[in-house]
Order: C-alpha cells, then sequence, then structure tokens
C-alpha cells in the first residue's frame, strides 16, 4: 500500500442504516487492518462518533446542529443545497490520503466514489407510496428534478477517479444518466451481528420491513390470506388498511439484537419491494439463516438465488401464492444453511477486501504511468 491514510466522506451519519452503513463498517475494517481512517460528514449523531473514535478514527463534524427532522426531509434539504450552490462540499478541507466519497450530498474531487442510487429514480418508483401532497409537487416537478439529478450525477462522475455501484442493476441506471460504472462491490454486512440464534425457529410467522419503498397494499392481501406478519421500520407510518388487521403486529424501529432475533425465528422473510438498489433486508435475513421472497428485479434478484436461498417472482399474484405455500406447507431445511452461506459473500471483511484490493491496484497502476 503505497498510501495508508483513508479520508471516507458519507451523508449524515444520523444513525447506522442504509447508506450509512457502508462508510461506518468500511472504516472499521481498515482501522482494524491498521490503515489511519479520517471520517468526514456534515452531521454526526455522538454515540456514532464516539464509536468510531474507539477504533482509533478521526472524525470531523461540518455542522454541529443535527436537525429534529425526518432523515429523508434532512438529506432532500442538503442534496438541494449541494446541487444548486455547491455549499457542502466547500466545508471540507481535502487532507492528503485515499478519498472514498459515500456521498450523494458532498461533491469533492476524490479517488473513489461510492454511487448508491440516483434520488429521482428512487422518487420515481416509489411515488404511489408518497402523500397526495408530495405526488402533486413531484408531478409538477419531475422533470426538472430529473435534469438537476442528471447534471449532478455527471459532475460527481467527473470529479473522481473511479466510479463504484453497489449493484449491476445501478450500473444500468447510472448508464442511462451518462455516468460509467468502474467497478461493482456490494455494500458490506456484520455477518458475526447478523447471525442464526436458534436451530430451532418458531417459524409461527413471516417478517417484513415497511418504509417509503414497501408495497403496503400486498402486505393487506397476505395478511387476508391468514398469514401472520411481524413488520419492522419507522420511516413510514402504518396506514389504516394495515394497522388495525388482527394478522399484522407492528414493531417500529428496533435495536439490532432484537432485529436478529426476529429475523431468526421467522418462517420466511417478505420484501414487497417498489424501489431497492441492493437491499439489506434480504441479505441480513440470509445471515440469521432465514429464506427471502422478493421480485425479480433491483438488487435482490443479484442476492437471493431463487429456490436455493429464497424465490424471485416477477408478478404480484405469484409473489402472493408462494407466500401461501410456503406458510401452509415450509421448506426443506438445508435452505438455511444455505441462505448463511450465501450471506457471508457480503460479509464486511470480505467486501472490505475488495475495496484495499481495488485501491492497491489503482494506485499501482497510477505509479507504473508516471
Amino acid at each position: 500500500m503505497i498510501t495508508s491514510k483513508f479520508i471516507v466522506v458519507a451523508d449524515p451519519l444520523l444513525n447506522e442504516y442504509g447508506s450509512c452503513r457502508p462508510p461506518l463498517l468500511l472504516s472499521r475494517e481498515f482501522a482494524i487492518k491498521g490503515y489511519q481512517v479520517e471520517i468526514v460528514s456534515l452531521n454526526m449523531n455522538p454515540l456514532i462518533q464516539k464509536r468510531l473514535e474507539k477504533y482509533g478514527i478521526t472524525t470531523q463534524t461540518l455542522q454541529n446542529k443535527i436537525s429534529s427532522a425526518p432523515y429523508s426531509m434532512v438529506w432532500f434539504k442538503l442534496w438541494l443545497i449541494e446541487s444548486l450552490f455547491s455549499q457542502n462540499s466547500k466545508k471540507i478541507q481535502n487532507n492528503e490520503g485515499i478519498l472514498i466519497n459515500f456521498s450523494n450530498i458532498v461533491d469533492i474531487s476524490s479517488d473513489f466514489w461510492y454511487a448508491q442510487g440516483p434520488p429521482s429514480v428512487t422518487l420515481e418508483n416509489i411515488k404511489s407510496n408518497l402523500p397526495w401532497y408530495y405526488k402533486i409537487a413531484y408531478y409538477l416537478g419531475s422533470p426538472l428534478f430529473r435534469f438537476i439529478d442528471m447534471m449532478n450525477l455527471r459532475r460527481f462522475s467527473r470529479t473522481s477517479r473511479k466510479v463504484v455501484s453497489n449493484s449491476k442493476y445501478l450500473r444500468r441506471i447510472y448508464a442511462q444518466f451518462g455516468v460509467k460504472i468502474d467497478r461493482i462491490i456490494y455494500p458490506p454486512l456484520d455477518c458475526n451481528l447478523f447471525k442464526p440464534q436458534t436451530r430451532k425457529p418458531s417459524a409461527d410467522y413471516v417478517v417484513t420491513y415497511c418504509g417509503k419503498e414497501t408495497n403496503v397494499f400486498m402486505l393487506k392481501k397476505l395478511a387476508d390470506a391468514g398469514i401472520k406478519i411481524k413488520v419492522f421500520g419507522s420511516k413510514m407510518k402504518p396506514s389504516g388498511i394495515l394497522k388495525k388487521h388482527p394478522n399484522i403486529e407492528f414493531l417500529g424501529m428496533i435495536e439490532d439484537q432484537e432485529l436478529v432475533e426476529l429475523y431468526s425465528n421467522a418462517l420466511l422473510t417478505i420484501y414487497p419491494f417498489l424501489d431497492e438498489p441492493f437491499g439489506y433486508v434480504p441479505v441480513e435475513s440470509m445471515a440469521c439463516g432465514t429464506p427471502v421472497l422478493a421480485f425479480n428485479r433491483h438488487g435482490p434478484s443479484e442476492t437471493i438465488l431463487h429456490g436455493v436461498t429464497g424465490w424471485l417472482t416477477n408478478q404480484e399474484e405469484d409473489f402472493i401464492k408462494i407466500a401461501i405455500k410456503v406458510w401452509r406447507n415450509g421448506y426443506p431445511q438445508h435452505m438455511r444453511l444455505e441462505c448463511r452461506k450465501r450471506a457471508l459473500l457480503f460479509d464486511k471483511r470480505k467486501i472490505a477486501k475488495e475495496w484495499i484490493e481495488l485501491i492497491d491496484n489503482t494506485q499501482n497502476n497510477l505509479c507504473n504511468d508516471l
């Protein structure tokens, strides 16, 4: 390794989920391997900051005030500020080291930009789930929003030596915006945390995540068919058609250890998503030994092995039929072992190794060209 310092730029680190997870897990793995690591973010939860510092990671927070607004609203506001005025990136001091940009809201000259999904595509895919007032705003402003997004993505790619994406699906999406993806590296998962907790699961319920990308109408159809569903997640309030259903139990936001127990004892994880560039839920579930039923598109089509670690389907009708069949008849127990084996391909240590190999090869090639 020619340069032993990594500078990791991240979206606001107010939690450890979704797009925040890759920079946090990888920074810790880089530090464990002996590299000097600095992580930079506009906002950072003090508890997260303390955990990072325990690993010897230097932290740089660009704004001290943390908004009480929902994370998606905070993110969107910062995205607009950067897209229109480049205000976020002006706050960062460009120190020497390998700079890996995991953010869509800080455009800074970097060695690698980790592209985790265009926001305009996500909004287009989940528009049916938006409240009516957001739908009106979206329909009126979507052409301009998509144009700003396209210009933003192209600018990010120009200021980065290499662009890395988190799925093959996103590589195709970015190509539509004129952005070339140089490498696919999947997001990391802590498989020491997410692992089976029992050899005899209760298997008397299925589990799902409910968020802005969830097809809630399908959850009702499944519950109407007699399937007992436990739902976690706090990004979306339970709708009237679901919250009083006798076969649906809403758990809200739960801690990781409780989530591991929830996955481990479930018969099945169902994931009727509208948009999912990668999808942590299927990989978390498989790491805990529980098969997953999802649509055969986007990120989950790359992580779930049909008939081996779960089931992939193209139609809503087939999704419901498979869920009912598995609920009534179960599945071979060896699928749980296959799930765990599959999930280990996304373990944080393996993914960190892929990053280090990419960084080494890129640096060596640059030296050879000099």
